[in-house]
């Protein structure tokens, strides 16, 4: 343990934290320095880590007694470094979401930035989803622009509305609906956007796009029966990407009071143990979805599906993923310089707004 913990306190002279779990949960924290530090705090190996004085008080008397605590050590972010990577990196969309949540400034900053990238046709374009470098609209962006939406928890008529009539344009209920359109294959493009079946209707596509659009509470002639047919989309499949799953959430929570909501979460819960790019449990290794993609705070829709254990361990594992410059990093190619700083721009956006969120700063 001596060994590990000065290697881990000197490296990059970084603060350090002692974390303190009991049976598997949190019970405290300890800040040891401002930076990095070759002291120790007491502890005693041979009895099995650090020894933490518990007070017990009552009207006869006032015992003390120790508790065993498991640690984990774990390197505190760079909040200022981080801060300054996202000033010199990210589009103004990714600082009006950073501004929300920790500037307190209004959502209508987020709805403003959004609004330049919609086209007339009531899509999104101009590489809204950096992986695309398209102007066109396409059903990717809209799907990106409806979940910053959601993460920042706006609801915005009037970027959903003319959205969800271009979403009706080329939805079949029964088939799905594109990620990609035709207009998308002029564009410089990630490698995973190469694959035809981008272009082909896809059921899972849909079920999140309509979820969306649905969450922002949108009266649509349109919109009711898509969420109908997804819905019994939903029952009927066994989903099987992580992707697919994370979307589908989004469309039960919509849903409200509605009958066999519980239902619906449960399946999806079960689905999410077996299904492809899904860690359950940190360290990761290679690019999955994580628990807390689907819980990127405590109150998240889809907190409940995971222990304590299981979100502590991705919460430290994020924390020591921050880079040498302050941003965070993404796990694929991107089709450009300019895609790779805007994606991580986002990916430490993001990063900031959960480790905040889950107190670990």
């Amino acid at each position: 343990m001596v060994q590990d913990f000065l290697e881990d306190t000197s490296r990059h002279s970084l603060p350090s934290r002692l974390v303190a779990f009991e049976s598997n949960e949190l019970v405290g924290t300890i800040v040891l320095r401002e930076r990095g530090t070759k002291m120790l705090p007491q502890h005693q190996p041979e009895l099995g880590g650090l020894f933490v004085r518990v007070y017990q008080n009552s009207h006869l008397s006032r015992a003390q007694t120790y508790k065993s605590l498991t640690i984990r050590i774990t390197a505190m972010i760079d909040y200022e470094k981080a801060t300054q990577f996202i000033w010199d990196n990210a589009r103004l969309l990714e600082r009006a979401v950073f501004g929300v949540f920790f500037f307190d400034d209004p959502g209508q900053r987020v709805i403003a930035a959004l609004r330049t990238y919609q086209n007339e046709d009531g899509g999104f374009g101009h590489a809204l989803e950096p992986d695309l470098r398209a102007r066109e609209s396409q059903l990717l962006f809209v799907e990106f622009a409806l979940s910053t939406l959601y993460f920042c928890g706006l609801r915005a008529p009037q970027l959903a509305e003319p959205a969800c009539r271009f979403v009706a344009q080329y939805a079949d209920l029964e088939e799905g609906i594109p990620t990609l359109l035709p207009s998308s294959q002029k564009y410089s493009r990630a490698f995973h956007w190469h694959d035809p079946q981008a272009l082909l209707p896809s059921v899972d596509r849909l079920i999140g796009l309509v979820g969306l659009l649905n969450w922002q509470e949108l009266e649509h002639p349109w919109l009711e029966g898509a969420v109908q047919a997804a819905v019994r989309k939903l029952r009927e499949t066994k989903l099987t990407d992580a992707h697919t799953i994370h979307t589908a959430f989004r469309l039960v929570e919509s849903l409200g009071q509605a009958a066999g909501k519980e239902e619906l979460f449960q399946k999806l819960a079960a689905d999410l143990k077996e299904a492809d790019y899904y860690c359950a449990q940190a360290p990761t290794e290679d690019y999955c979805l994580t628990p807390l993609d689907f819980a990127p705070w405590p109150e998240s829709f889809c907190s409940r599906i995971f222990s304590h254990a299981q979100l502590q361990g991705h919460l430290d594992e994020l924390e020591a993923r921050q880079q040498d410059d302050g941003g965070w990093s993404i796990a694929w190619e991107p089709p450009s310089e300019a895609a790779q700083w805007e994606w991580r721009a986002q990916r430490t956006v993001i990063a900031l707004v959960t480790l905040k969120k889950y107190g670990r700063f």
